[in-house]
């Protein structure tokens, strides 16, 4: 199982795709089964484990993914974090470094110690060891910043002060290289980079460029560094900046649902694997019988890793997690 993902993110020969999600797939059919509801399961590393590996025994897939939020890296600041509940994820409710004079008296957190992040650290442990790939996420700095200082603040220190912003990132950027160093420590296969407001919808080509993908890149030369596999993956419809993720660094990147798989292919180039791109909100609304139709269409087209373009709905149906799975494991390349 971990040889075909890996050898798959290395863009080496497999016998058919794998069928791994980059993002989050603790849906409530899960939280239930196994007894591990949120916001629970989100603070304790034995629940996030047991969570994480229903998705592989019961879902079918073939890698376990923790967290199943973003705020992990956040929390480690100090940030306020709503917590919500099995179908509402947890929330930045509280910034950190929304006032300037407080980055000069910020403290870099150790991930081993502060927030959520050592919660996260035990769960890839107690996941670590066997024959599943453990998918461990990371918050970019960019990202993490829009989190310290705020989304829409953030936004407009881009314009009218981004030495504040390039400052925060800089804090930002330490701690998501430790976390990384320490989730790879602790025997993570796979980091899958998120950098959810660095979307083509959000930033412009020249605030991507500037802003978002040196953090990615810092993160990407880490983790090669330190013999793992990386895969970058943003919300929002990407296109705007796919011609820059392509030098992000990572082994992959998660495609979006709308952008055409062959488009893609011959904007990043032979080099990156492309992770996806089942629509996230199919998994909530469409039969079982569809999404392997949809599945065996994302492999014709090319996909590398199968996937949903981005984290699922708690409200996903689990038969859709399995009928992913099945499509994938029923795929022979060349045929039909």
């Amino acid at each position: 199982m971990r040889d075909r993902l890996l050898a798959a993110l290395d863009r080496q020969g497999v016998d058919r795709p794998p069928c791994v999600s980059s993002g989050q797939t603790a849906i409530l059919e899960l939280q239930r089964a196994v007894g591990a509801l949120w916001p629970q399961a989100h603070q304790d590393a034995e629940l996030m484990a047991r969570l994480a590996m229903a998705a592989v025994e019961m879902g079918g897939q073939e890698g376990a993914r923790v967290p199943f939020e973003t705020t992990v890296d956040a929390s480690a600041f100090g940030a306020g974090v709503a917590m919500g509940g099995p179908t509402k994820h947890p929330y930045v409710s509280w910034h950190p470094l929304a006032d300037h004079e407080k980055l000069d008296v910020a403290q870099l957190p150790d991930p081993r110690r502060d927030g959520r992040s050592p919660v996260v650290l035990e769960a890839v442990r107690k996941l670590s060891g066997g024959q599943v790939p453990v998918l461990c996420a990371v918050t970019a700095p960019f990202t993490l910043t829009c989190m310290l200082r705020g989304e829409r603040e953030t936004m407009m220190d881009l314009i009218v002060d981004p030495t504040y912003i390039h400052n925060v990132m800089a804090l930002a950027e330490k701690f998501s290289l430790s976390f990384v160093e320490a989730a790879v420590e602790e025997g993570a296969d796979v980091i899958v980079v998120e950098d959810t407001w660095a979307s083509g919808e959000i930033l412009s080509s020249q605030q991507y460029e500037g802003f978002a993908l040196p953090g990615e890149r810092a993160l990407t030369s880490k983790v090669r560094e330190l013999g793992a596999r990386s895969i970058l993956q943003l919300c929002g419809h990407p296109m705007l900046n796919l011609p820059l993720m392509a030098k992000c660094g990572a082994n992959g990147v998660s495609v979006h649902q709308m952008v055409d798989l062959k488009e893609a292919r011959a904007v990043l180039g032979d080099g990156l694997a492309l992770v996806g791109s089942i629509d996230p909100k199919d998994m909530v609304l469409q039969s079982p019988e569809r999404i392997m139709e949809l599945s065996k269409k994302c492999m014709d087209g090319g996909i590398d890793i199968l996937s949903p373009a981005c984290g699922l709905d708690p409200t996903a149906s689990l038969r859709n997690l399995q009928a992913m799975a099945e499509a994938a494991k029923s795929f022979r390349p060349g045929e039909g």
